[in-house]
Order: C-alpha cells, then sequence, then structure tokens
C-alpha cells in the first residue's frame, strides 16, 4: 500500500527505499526485487559459512542467556516446540550463539541462511536473496513439519518483516519464539564487524544494516503460556509424564472443576435463565453452550471458534507495537530479559463463568511477576471506573471458553468485574461448597440481575508457565 508520499506501507511499517537497500527481504510479492550486492569480495578463504568465535574473555559473557544456562527452560525447549531466531549484523557472533545451542541442544537444527547464499561445491555467492530467503523458509518450513526443537534461525534479519517470515511458521506450527541478537559490545560497530566478517563485507555496506536494523520485533501480546505440543525429541519427567501432557491434565481437570459446577441445579437454573436457554437443558448439553477457546481443547474441540490459541494469561496487548504504551513496555529490562527465556511459577485462584466467558481468575506476585504486568486494571466496566485504582494485575486471566459471538477480550473485563464487586465489599447472592472450595454468585451490579459464578479453591493452584510473546 502506498502512502500520500509514495512511501510504501508493509505491515504497518513505513519501507522508503527498500530497493536501495542491500540486505532486503523477498519483496517481490510488492513488486520489488532485490539488487545485487554491492562491495562483496568473493574470495571467501573456506569454512563454514559466516562462522564466528567469540574472542578471549567475552566468551562466558556472549553465552549467558537463561535459554543456555537456565535448567528449567531448557527442559521446555527439549520437551516442546521452540524457534530461536537470530538477528544483527555479519560479524556480531550469531553463529557462535548458534554453535553454544548446538552444544546445549544436540537435537537442534541450525537453518542457515549463508547456506543457501554460498556454494560449497563452487564457491560463488548468489545475488538472488529472494531465492536464498524461500530456500531457508523451506528449510524451516520442513522442520516444523518435523515437530524439531529447537529450530533456530541463523541469518540477519534486519527489519522486523524479515522475522515474520519466520515468525509466521512458528504461529502455524505452534512453537515458542525466540528473539536473539548478540550481546557482544562490537555488535553495531561497523568497522569492528568489517574486520570479523568472514565474507569480507565492507564496512560500508555493514553501516548501511546497521542504519536500517530494528531494534525491536513487536509481537500482537506478550504473556505467560501453557507448553506447546510436544516436540519429536520430548522426554518424559521425573514422574514418566510429558511435559505437554501434564498441561493437557491441567486443562482436563478445569473442565472437570467447570461441570462440577454446572452439575449444581442452582448455578445450572440461573445460568440458562441468564443466557435464555431452556430452563430443563441437562448439564452436558449447557457445557457446550460456551465454546473451547484453546488448544488443547476444553471440553470438545470448537468448530466455531477459527482462531483458537494456546492457554494463556495475556501481560500486554501490544498489537505489533500499535498499542498505546507499546514501546515503554518492550523497553523494561524486565520484559526484555525475560523474552529471553522465562519459567514462572503463576497462581491460579478460582474458575469463573459468566453469561460470556469461561476463565481462570489470576494471581500475579513478588516483583518478578508484576513487573511484566503492563494490564490495563483500571479501564472502565459497564461505563463504571472505581474511584481508587485497582489493585495491580485485577484483569489478570486466562480464557477458556467463549459464548458464541464473544471475543476473548470479554474473559478480562469478567475479571475486573469480579475485582470490583471485592472492592466494594458486594455480598455474594449465595455460597455453594464444593470439595476444592467454594462456589460464590457476585452481584454483578445493584441494577443488573446478572451474576458471575466464581469457584474460587481452598488452595490457590501454582502451574509452571513461558513468558513469552505471540508474534
Amino acid at each position: 500500500m502506498l502512502c500520500s508520499t509514495g512511501t510504501l506501507i508493509i505491515m504497518g511499517q513505513k519501507c522508503g527505499r527498500l530497493c536501495d537497500y542491500p540486505f532486503c527481504p523477498s519483496l517481490s510479492w510488492f513488486g520489488i526485487h532485490h539488487p545485487p550486492y554491492r562491495h562483496l569480495q568473493r574470495n571467501y578463504s573456506g569454512g563454514h559459512p559466516d562462522t564466528y568465535v567469540c574472542q578471549t574473555s567475552t566468551n562466558s559473557e556472549c553465552a549467558k542467556y537463561p535459554f543456555l544456562c537456565d535448567s528449567e527452560v531448557g527442559k521446555w525447549i527439549v520437551s516442546t516446540k521452540f524457534m530461536l531466531i537470530l538477528r544483527g549484523p555479519p560479524g556480531s557472533g550469531k553463529s557462535y550463539l548458534a554453535e553454544q545451542i548446538k552444544r546445549r541442544y544436540p537435537a537442534a537444527h541450525i537453518c542457515y541462511e549463508d547456506t543457501h547464499t554460498y556454494s560449497l561445491s563452487n564457491r560463488l555467492y548468489t545475488d538472488d536473496h529472494d531465492v536464498v530467503l524461500r530456500a531457508c523458509e523451506a528449510e524451516v518450513r520442513d522442520c516444523a513439519n518435523q515437530s524439531i526443537s529447537p529450530i533456530v534461525i541463523n541469518g540477519n534479519n534486519i527489519r522486523s518483516y524479515e522475522c515474520r517470515l519466520y515468525t509466521e511458521i512458528a504461529r502455524s506450527f505452534d512453537y515458542s519464539v525466540i528473539i536473539v541478537t548478540p550481546k557482544t559490545p562490537w555488535r553495531f560497530d561497523a568497522r569492528s564487524l568489517a574486520a570479523n566478517s568472514r565474507h569480507r563485507i565492507s564496512a560500508e555496506v555493514i553501516g548501511s544494516m546497521i542504519s536500517h536494523f530494528e531494534p525491536t520485533i513487536y509481537p500482537l501480546y506478550y504473556g505467560w503460556f501453557f507448553t506447546s505440543a510436544a516436540a519429536c525429541n520430548e522426554c518424559p519427567s521425573r514422574d514418566g509424564l510429558h511435559l505437554s501432557k501434564e498441561m493437557e491434565q491441567i486443562i482436563q481437570q478445569y473442565y472437570a472443576f467447570y461441570l462440577s459446577m454446572l452439575e449444581v441445579p442452582y448455578v445450572r437454573q440461573r445460568l440458562t435463565s441468564m443466557c435464555y436457554l431452556d430452563p430443563n437443558i441437562d448439564r452436558d448439553h449447557l457445557a457446550k453452550f460456551w465454546l473451547s477457546a484453546v488448544s488443547p481443547s476444553f471440553g470438545e474441540p470448537s468448530g466455531s471458534i477459527t482462531h483458537v490459541s494456546r492457554p494463556h494469561c495475556t501481560a500486554f496487548f501490544s498489537n505489533f507495537g500499535r498499542a498505546t504504551g507499546a514501546i515503554e513496555y518492550t523497553n523494561r529490562s524486565a520484559v526484555r530479559e525475560g523474552l529471553l527465556g522465562l519459567v514462572q511459577s503463576i497462581c491460579l485462584e478460582g474458575l469463573f463463568i459468566t453469561k460470556r466467558t469461561v476463565g481462570l481468575k489470576v494471581k500475579l506476585s513478588g516483583d518478578e511477576q508484576m513487573n511484566l504486568w503492563g494490564g490495563l486494571d483500571d479501564e472502565p466496566v459497564d461505563g463504571y471506573a472505581p474511584d481508587e485504582p485497582r489493585p495491580k494485575g485485577s484483569r489478570a486471566h486466562i480464557t477458556l471458553a467463549l459464548a458464541p459471538g464473544i471475543s476473548p477480550v470479554e474473559t478480562g473485563f469478567d475479571a475486573l468485574r469480579i475485582a470490583d464487586s471485592e472492592l466494594l465489599s458486594r455480598p455474594d447472592v449465595t455460597h455453594v461448597e464444593l470439595t476444592e472450595g467454594i462456589i460464590r454468585e457476585i452481584l454483578v451490579s445493584t441494577s443488573s440481575e446478572e451474576s458471575i459464578f466464581y469457584y474460587q479453591f481452598n488452595t490457590p493452584q501454582s502451574v509452571p508457565l513461558l513468558y513469552s510473546a505471540f508474534y
């Protein structure tokens, strides 16, 4: 799309003079074709393309990443599906980092973009970057189709839309994504990079790449995620269960709690009345009114909800960097560090059912979790905004199921309705005791007959979740 000035707009980004950029990605879809590489000496001396060894005392610093050092994160990477996208100018340390990942995870598949650029048989570079990217994309897609983990992409990936080529594959195959730029001190020093480049790329060309480098790849949202599906090399945990199977069992457990709530005649009668359903409907048919919004499925899989997601608690909705506060949130040190691999124990206080949604109430605690929270706790609900700010994290929740035509964002508003009732010390309409806790009927407002049924657990349950981003 062209704006009034004639600048091309791609995925919300202004991309003027892309044809002048020597390392642009495949843009033939938009009628833009890659020009020949410039200032590239073709006297490669041999060895693996773009091999780079981190020097002297900085070796340990270059490899200090949670995905290399944290045992819990390592278990997730081996057991479930992960994609690591390395990005940065030539000579910045990507290949060294790829080697460390391969050493830590022998089953890793490293996709070197330079493998498709440089032909070992005739020692020639291809000037057609479109061909290179298509070949690399096909290699990554083939690995994802086999559920290999981790998949590591070692390429320049200077602009955000270059990374999108791979994040789209990750989304299609339900991979968790970690995007990494090496920590080497010279990673943006053109002269040092040119001196270290095994391809003899000039400082001028590298400087051009640095000037086009986008420091942040903004996701749709950040949050705490359940595991993805199992990787092909998944290993059982100490109790003999696979990590992905453990998460499936957790979802099944909450579905059993959901059915136990609907088993109570009073709860069933009130919900059928609020949802305008047959008052004689039985539990199993009533349970199908709310459609699973997650995978693994909450009950029967839904054919009506097209965008089913992995269960997660949204920490901040970025909208690819367009949301208010996206830059400030992303620049938090806790966020930047967390995106490199972080598993936290998240507290689930209870399960709630409204005429719109079925969700889990999340209780965040400690600075480590609060520093990652960016939810809109003080948004008005039903025209009401409290005089005092709501407690931080009031909106934290996990969506499990939705009534027909309802957006997942409504689950957060239902969580705020529970918080407002507690802030106003509004008495519960009734209590029903069950084995694992108490069902509370919470009146949404004094002027409405709508209620929320909240199964508050006697003992809040902790679940290990991955802090990550959905790109």
